[in-house]
């Protein structure tokens, strides 16, 4: 067991650290750091009595959060350490991203439209299914029984890239930039997930806050209102999709402290086991490796690449859901640790981190000196990665490569547009 002081001076520690070699509070180490900390240090708190974390798996998290400040360093000093200040905003038209952003939300309702229709037909009624037998929706969307049309019911995550982008650009809120969000909360109580949710709000803030300018964003009080009513409904939908679908509202292991706590949000023992089983979850995966029978060289990583295939013919099936493990509780989210090492072997656990803090680092270093709107949907993309890598089980999901895939795509398209705008505008050479 580690002291609660040392996790907390671990994170505060690399939250430091990440300021002195990006130049920045907010960047990639430090949500690492502080993510990270916060779910380990739930877990020393000790609201649920879990499993004790081993110490190979104390020694994964400890050799993976080195090798991710690692990796950042080694790209610093090879390019000659660039600053992580305020971006200059490339002269762009907002209404490519606007047209973009609606066109995407509204394909996605069209999706949407589609999937209400399969629930109908499989449930009887939109009402009935959702009232009455939510969890058998969740459990079949998350089978992709019910998914409407194949990958367009994802493209609400690009368009909430693009609407953080958006809003930066034109320095206030509109509803353009909310309409992404909407449609996310609004799939979300559909099929009665929360992932899409969870992915688009970290996507709009990350675009927001690494493409603005030194200039204010301009809200108005009616739109700040409206911004704190949206973040109320959201995480309402949030806590009573989790209880609504069946989530477990007790747990094995549940202290009285917890019970306590849960009488005033009846939905807070549900999210503290999310955030804090996921290192115990770990230590049973490596202490119990007999349980996972599926994984093979990529598979979790590439896990909708691998579903994909499997559906063109090849044998490259994983299934939807990776293996539980008793921490007292059942729990299948290992941290993005276990994926790793049953993807790559204990390499992975120093590898893999470093690399993709590398990636992280190089894209932020070279937008600070030239912006790129592509560049920029690579990092935010990847930024989730590192938001949600404490937990593990978003990251092969079809939601995050179709965003990775598709905004990386739109952005470069939008760079090229405005590059070639631009030099058409320019004044013939004498």
């Amino acid at each position: 067991m580690i002291p609660l002081s040392v996790l907390l001076a671990s994170s505060v520690a690399g939250v430091y650290i990440a300021r002195r070699l990006l130049g920045s509070w907010v960047n990639h180490l430090s949500i690492y750091s502080v993510t990270w900390g916060l779910s380990l240090s739930a877990y020393e708190l000790g609201l649920i009595v879990y499993n004790p974390i081993c110490t190979e798996a104390w020694l994964y998290i400890a050799v993976a959060w080195v090798s991710v400040f690692l990796g950042a360093a080694l790209v610093v000093f090879s390019m000659r350490k660039q600053a992580l200040g305020n971006v200059v905003m490339p002269d762009f038209n907002p209404s490519f991203l606007r047209i973009t952003i609606w066109v995407l939300s509204l394909l996605t309702v069209v999706s949407l439209i589609q999937q209400i229709r399969q629930i109908q037909a499989e449930f009887g009624g939109l009402t009935e299914a959702l009232v009455l037998n939510p969890n058998d929706v969740y459990v079949s969307r998350a089978a992709g029984e019910l998914g409407g049309v194949p990958y367009l019911g994802f493209f609400e995550l690009p368009a909430a890239c693009l609407a953080g982008l958006y809003t930066a650009r034109l320095r206030k809120l509109t509803f353009t930039a909310l309409l992404p969000i909407l449609v996310a909360a609004a799939a979300s109580v559909i099929s009665m997930q929360r992932a899409g949710l969870l992915i688009a709000a970290p996507l709009f803030v990350y675009a927001f806050i690494f493409s603005r300018t030194s200039r204010r964003i301009r809200l108005s009080k009616r739109w700040i209102a409206t911004l704190a009513a949206s973040s109320v409904v959201l995480f309402g939908a949030f806590l009573l999709i989790g209880s609504h679908r069946g989530s477990y509202m007790y747990h094995s292991g549940q202290t009285q402290e917890l019970n306590n706590f849960a009488e005033y949000m009846s939905g807070l023992p549900s999210l503290y086991f999310y955030v804090s089983a996921t290192g115990p979850t770990l230590s049973q995966y490596l202490l119990h490796p007999e349980v996972d029978t599926y994984s093979f060289f990529g598979s979790n990583t590439f896990a909708p690449v691998c579903r994909l295939l499997a559906k063109l013919g090849f044998r490259t099936s994983v299934p939807y859901y990776t293996p539980f493990y008793y921490v007292p509780q059942d729990g299948n989210q290992a941290t993005y640790l276990a994926y790793i090492d049953a993807d790559f072997g204990p390499a992975g656990i120093v590898i893999v981190p470093a690399i993709l803090s590398g990636v992280l680092t190089f894209l932020s270093l070279r937008n600070n000196s030239q912006f790129r709107i592509s560049r920029l949907m690579l990092y935010v993309n990847l930024l989730v990665a590192i938001t949600f890598s404490f937990s593990g089980y978003y990251l092969g999901l079809t939601y995050w490569l179709t965003s990775f895939v598709t905004s990386a795509l739109i952005g470069w398209w939008i760079d090229k547009t405005s590059e070639q705008q631009n030099q058409r505008s320019l004044p013939d050479a004498v």
